[in-house]
């Protein structure tokens, strides 16, 4: 296999002898300050290369000493060294041989000191290392190295704290966040990682999560063939769905497979990048921990959505199409469990319980289980697995949530009986919560109306469509007028009340329900306030604009054109989302409710 580093060595006069020289060198010990005078206590680059010079001088071999003399004379490390491809070559190959030996008693300080000395020429270069050392055999030095050195990593104070707080990790704590370990030596992690994956995934067995994933991050850039053979089944312990993996190394490497598929989406299309992740799923599919590894990868895309990925995605990425890709093959693949889901459910956060509801929900849905499913989604709500909390996700159109609960509800027997049922099972607590003197118990009124909203966008048949419009708004007006608490400013309810009249007001253009269907949801929401201007905002988005004036009398014209002049005479604030734009519009509007009225 060619090497260009030795080649261009091999082709300089006194090559071969440089590198012998700069060898025993940088084999000095203990590092560096064997190779210090003894009033310099911490050495720079421009001391290393003074020494290197002086040992090739020593040597004879002026010519190669010559070229580390502008170096070593610049106290701030620079002059030729960084443009000079035979220095750099040589520095290189040093650092490769000591490594691949992976005996120097100061093994990474070295290696790292002689390659930091040509980084901004040619880069660490793990992968001629990987190369070269491709037939090692598993007892090579440099695998108890790196063992060391992650035990020395975790004696480290923070590391030693994270693992004091760890003692019940939550499922989010499993996953690598925005502010991990740093790490060195990353050259060392790459190379063993990739040579005896394995060997590495045991060294992180019981480490604190901090340095797993810090360990993981280290071993990059990956491709999806590294991840599968370092996702491999290793020491993973009896299945079920609370067969939890030991160490969180596995999810640190669960999430590096998301950037590779938006990639691949991004690049080669959906399909291909359907048949890239197959193998790795296969792979994974072998593991005993595989029932809970999925759902807890599941729950993680549903939860995570977007907020970590774009800053790690590649240009020409398509991260939503990939999420997509992810959690449909991943509701494939995961294996049925006869009992436990409710215990696994009830196991985590209460905030975060209803991501579990989810990607069960998914699994069944796509095996076909849709009764299952949809009992599932409703005792969510009733057991309160389901908060109000983040319940717009449900409603935004290909939103994770949106389109587990979407999916699931259309394909149920009955969707119109789904959510009737629903309703009716939930009204002991609705009305418990509606009388409270405090916010502490919360309705499962809202989830069920985002919930059941999404269903009603899902379902394609005119006459379903028509009868779900009815039990909905019925619920809907329910919900407004018995509510002694309608007035407290709520973010969800009004996306759930403008989000179901874009709904209706499609639906009512398309001749599925009728203005009267319509007006007797818009007559109670009909009140001098912001919030009936992002109502009537939303009908003019779904080109609502010829049907107002007739709405308008339907529901109460007097009281329509009232309210909407009183709510544009107050003055509203940015809180209130009403842009200058739609106030332009809002008031045309109001001056022709007048002029036809």
């Amino acid at each position: 296999m060619p090497d260009p580093r030795m080649d261009t060595l091999l082709s300089e006069p006194d090559g071969e002898a440089a590198l012998s020289v700069a060898l025993t060198w940088l084999s000095a010990s203990p590092w560096p300050r064997a190779i210090l005078p003894d009033h310099i206590k911490i050495g720079s680059y421009a001391d290393y290369a003074r020494s290197l010079h002086d040992a090739l001088a020593a040597k004879g071999l002026s010519e190669w000493a010559a070229r580390f003399a502008n170096f070593a004379g610049d106290p701030e490390g620079g002059g030729s060294l960084w443009t000079d491809p035979v220095v750099v070559a040589l520095l290189d190959e040093a650092g490769l041989q000591v490594a691949a030996q992976g005996t120097h008693p100061q093994l990474f300080a070295a290696v790292d000191d002689v390659w930091g000395m040509s980084a901004t020429q040619a880069g660490t270069p793990a992968e001629t290392l990987i190369a070269r050392l491709a037939d090692a055999r598993d007892d090579h030095p440099l695998v108890a190295r790196l063992a060391s050195r992650i035990a020395e990593i975790s004696s480290l104070p923070p590391v030693r704290l994270s693992a004091r707080r760890e003692s019940r990790l939550r499922t989010r704590d499993l996953w690598p966040g925005p502010n991990e370990l740093p790490i060195d030596r990353r050259w060392a992690f790459r190379v063993v990682s990739h040579l005896w994956p394995q060997r590495f995934m045991s060294m992180l067995d019981s480490t604190p999560a901090m340095l797993a994933h810090a360990s993981v991050m280290a071993c990059g850039p990956f491709d999806l063939v590294t991840l599968e053979n370092l996702l491999d089944d290793h020491n993973v312990p009896g299945g079920g769905a609370s067969g939890q993996p030991e160490s969180p190394a596995v999810f640190a490497l669960l999430a590096e497979v998301a950037p590779l598929v938006a990639e691949r989406v991004g690049t080669s299309g959906k399909p291909a990048a359907t048949a890239a992740i197959q193998p790795l799923l296969a792979r994974l599919a072998s593991r005993s921990d595989w029932p809970w590894l999925s759902r807890a990868w599941l729950q993680q895309l549903i939860w995570h959505a977007s907020e970590r990925l774009p800053r790690r995605l590649k240009e020409g990425s398509d991260w939503p199409a990939a999420r997509s890709l992810l959690i449909d093959a991943l509701a494939a693949s995961a294996p049925p469990i006869s009992a436990g889901v409710q215990e696994w459910i009830m196991e985590e956060e209460p905030l975060w319980r209803v991501d579990r509801v989810l990607a069960e929900t998914a699994i069944l849905t796509a095996r076909g289980a849709h009764g299952e499913a949809g009992k599932l989604l409703s005792s969510g709500i009733v057991l309160r697995q389901v908060t109000q909390t983040a319940r717009d996700q449900a409603i935004w159109t290909g939103r994770p949530e949106a389109n587990i609960v979407g999916t699931a509800i259309a394909n149920v027997a009955d969707p119109v009986a789904w959510f009737t049922q629903l309703w009716e099972q939930t009204y002991e607590a609705r009305e418990r919560a509606w009388f409270s003197h405090t916010d502490s118990y919360e309705s499962p009124a809202d989830p069920a109306l985002a919930w059941g909203l999404t269903g009603l966008n899902s379902v394609a048949n005119r006459v379903v469509q028509n009868s779900y419009w009815q039990a909905m708004s019925e619920a809907l007006v329910e919900r407004i007028v018995t509510d002694p608490r309608s007035d407290v400013p709520s973010d969800l309810r009004d996306i759930i009340y403008r989000a179901t009249l874009f709904v209706g007001t499609r639906l009512h253009f398309g001749g599925i329900i009728t203005l009267d269907d319509l007006a007797r949801v818009v007559s109670p929401l009909i009140q001098p306030t912001p919030g009936f201007l992002r109502i009537v905002s939303t009908i003019l988005a779904a080109d609502g604009e010829r049907l107002i004036p007739d709405l308008s009398q339907t529901a109460g014209c007097r009281a329509f054109t009232e309210c909407l002049s009183r709510a544009l005479a107050v003055e509203l604030g940015p809180s209130d989302q009403i842009t200058p734009e739609l106030i332009a519009s809002l008031r045309a509007l109001l001056k022709h409710l007048r002029s036809s009225g």
